[in-house]
């Protein structure tokens, strides 16, 4: 036992010193990593008969041993490998440089900047020539003469370079720049000058009832009290010049009770009124309810502009409502002359589309102009209506605005039927002459038959189909029943050259009707002038036809020696002698 030598140590620390330094903080004793309380398998406990620590019961489990050192020896490589994978990245994913100097990027640069100031200049030049373009036509636009294809070339002519006159064929081959025109009775209201009323007119002799008007508060309760009204019509007259204020103040004031009150007053002083109200009076009411000068003279032609939708903003028309009714309530008090002026001025009035699109208003003209109408003695009617037809006719020469005042002025009584046909006539003729004599004694349908053939009524690519629609209207107009009183309809013979005349008038109209080419939905005015037309033609086949159109069989007999039976034997004979003509080819 002596003759070992030195004493060997286990196989733990033949292992352990095995291990390089850098391995040893990696792997923990084992009897450090048992649970506290618990015996390690490595520990061994002596017996008490061998004391010897060489004894191989003191040899640690081979198995375990191993199993512990290649886990550990897995975990050095991993750690151990780890830094060296991450320093060869990192030599490989060195950057180069490039030799050529990066240069900063601007967010604009010098280009950038000079195609931003191009733009900037060009659309600086564009703004001056609108503004320019603009100057130069105010007058036009303001006289409704504006050129709204030039308009329109200028501002595409920016846009499409080298297309403008391509671009510009395209548009006028549509309806797109095509612009109404009105006319305008009334003029912008002015609010930047509010209208004042004239002052009261003082009298002499204020101790009456009368001097109770000269405080303005005591005046209007006066007034709209009835109390003024009443007294008037016991016999207490107003002087002219009272009456005269108080025909300003019906198209000044603002308060409809108060003018209806001054109404009832100059009602009541109707043998005055008579003497007072002369054309010039009734002329200044309407300039005072704001109509321009050209509108109220009666001799001047009328001027359409441009449609303006906001021409009467702000406007009410209760004060000229009310000044229409008045001139109907006295028209059996005033003077022929001034009935003609009155309805001259108010087919004026129906030249301005406000009338046919305020229901109220061309109700009130509608009754003012029977009114008039009728208070004019039969003696000098013919006269008055010769100067009311020159008048209307001389002054209005647009189609549209033409049959916007026939539209106007009622039918219901025979005067004004009477004026409306005989205008009607003379518009569609184009001859004031027709207008000098009642329609019923110079309609002739064969003569408007043969109107139709003529130029107004040709159809071309210059053509106005909101002007033909217009003409179409009219003719309806003046058609009516299409009776002329040289006809005796009794006569069998005479209600079928009637009856042939209608019937070729309908079928001249149906062949315009058909010349008209409205395909697409961007010609709305040929599709408006043929649904006039269509119009017009039904109503002369179901309406001013003396009997209904014959309808005709395949099983009638047709009489002999007729067109049509000659026809039909020209045709078989025609067709029988073909093949003998063949054979004799062949033979």
């Amino acid at each position: 036992m002596g003759s070992r030598g030195p004493k060997n140590g286990s196989i733990r620390d033949y292992f352990q010193s095995s291990q390089t330094p850098s391995m040893k903080p990696a792997i923990a004793p084992l009897a450090a990593r048992a649970k506290p309380g618990l015996l390690a398998k490595s520990q061994v406990i002596k017996s008490s008969d061998d004391e010897e620590s060489d004894s191989d019961s003191s040899l640690d489990d081979i198995t375990e041993l191993f199993q512990t050192t290649s886990s550990a020896s897995r975990h050095i490589a991993d750690t151990s490998t780890t830094p060296a994978r991450h320093g060869r990245m990192s030599k490989n994913t060195k950057l180069h440089t490039s030799p050529l100097a990066v240069l900063p990027k601007y967010r604009f640069d010098l280009q950038a900047l000079a195609s931003e100031a191009k733009k900037h200049e060009a659309a600086e030049a564009r703004a001056l020539r609108m503004k320019a373009l603009e100057k130069e036509e105010e007058e036009e636009m303001r006289n409704g003469l504006i050129s709204t294809s030039r308009l329109l070339k200028s501002v595409i002519e920016d846009k499409e370079d080298g297309n403008v006159d391509k671009v510009m064929r395209a548009v006028q081959r549509t309806e797109a720049i095509h612009t109404d025109k009105q006319w305008y009775f009334f003029e912008r209201l002015a609010t930047d000058t509010p209208r004042t009323s004239s002052p009261f007119p003082v009298q002499q002799n204020d101790n009456s009832w009368q001097g109770e008007l000269l405080d303005p508060d005591n005046r209007e309760a006066t007034i709209v009290s009835g109390f003024a009204r009443d007294m008037v019509t016991l016999g207490e007259c107003l002087p002219d010049e009272i009456l005269l204020w108080m025909l300003d103040e019906v198209c000044f004031d603002v308060s409809d009770d108060l003018r209806q009150a001054y109404s009832d007053i100059l009602f009541a002083s109707s043998d005055q009124v008579s003497r007072l109200v002369r054309p010039e009076v009734v002329k200044r009411m309407f300039s005072n309810l704001g109509g321009s000068r050209s509108a109220v003279d009666i001799e001047h032609k009328l001027q359409p502009k441009l449609a303006d939708p906001h021409v009467y903003d702000g406007r009410e028309w209760a004060g000229l409502r009310l000044v229409i009714r008045f001139l109907g309530d006295i028209s059996h008090h005033i003077h022929a002359a001034t009935s003609s002026y009155v309805l001259s001025l108010l087919s004026r009035l129906c030249a301005d589309s406000m009338v046919l699109d305020n229901v109220a208003l061309m109700c009130a003209v509608q009754e003012s102009v029977t009114r008039v109408s009728e208070s004019i003695e039969e003696e000098v009617w013919e006269a008055q209506c010769q100067v009311i037809c020159t008048s209307v006719y001389t002054t209005i020469q647009q189609a549209t605005l033409r049959c916007q005042v026939l539209q106007c002025l009622p039918a219901s009584s025979q005067r004004m039927h009477d004026i409306r046909r005989r205008l009607a006539l003379a518009f569609v003729f184009e001859d004031l002459g027709k207008a000098t004599s009642p329609a019923h004694q110079t309609i002739d349908l064969w003569e408007i038959t043969k109107l139709l053939d003529g130029p107004r009524f040709k159809i071309s690519e210059a053509t106005n189909y909101g002007e033909l629609a217009a003409l179409i209207s009219i003719l309806d107009i003046a058609i009516d029943n299409g009776l002329c009183v040289d006809v005796d309809m009794g006569e069998p013979s005479a209600s079928q050259d009637f009856d042939a005349d209608v019937d070729a008038l309908a079928a001249r109209i149906k062949a315009l009707w058909s010349s008209v080419n409205d395909s697409g939905a961007s010609f709305l005015s040929r599709m408006d002038a043929k649904e006039v037309m269509e119009g017009v033609r039904h109503r002369l086949i179901y309406a001013v036809r003396s009997r209904p159109k014959p309808k005709h069989s395949v099983f009638d007999s047709i009489p002999d020696g007729s067109e049509q039976v000659r026809k039909q034997s020209a045709w078989m004979s025609r067709y029988l002698g073909k093949p003998e003509k063949a054979d004799e080819l062949g033979g």
